[in-house]
């Protein structure tokens, strides 16, 4: 619920900043506007693993750490089928989301006092 929740305030995000129209939307739009977040499960090696759900179909998107250049910070990765059918530009849309999502419902808070 909380996993999902996160999502859709971060949907609604994507709307504003990208001025998504609601008639007219692209695969990318399509997905960022409508997919269900399943699962976020950090993998403990650098990764973390994303599940959506989006037209009965589940997709695997990663946040990876980016060891070679620190000052990336994360890439994602994706499946071929997924880069196949959204194309070249879906994940230069959803990085900056998933690691907003990252940030902020999945670094621990800790309580000073």
């Amino acid at each position: 619920m909380i996993i999902s929740l996160g999502w859709k305030n971060l949907q609604k995000k994507y709307i504003t900043d990208k001025a998504v129209n609601k008639t007219f939307k692209n695969k990318v739009q399509h997905f960022m506007t409508e997919a269900i977040l399943e699962t976020a499960t950090d993998l403990n090696n650098g990764k973390i693993q994303f599940v959506f759900l989006f037209n009965d179909k589940r997709y695997v998107v990663e946040l990876i750490k980016n060891h070679m250049y620190e000052d990336i910070g994360y890439i994602c990765g994706i499946k071929r089928s997924t880069y196949m059918e959204f194309g070249s530009t879906f994940q230069r849309e959803i990085l900056p989301y998933l690691k907003e999502y990252k940030q902020r419902y999945m670094t621990p808070v800790y309580m000073l006092g």
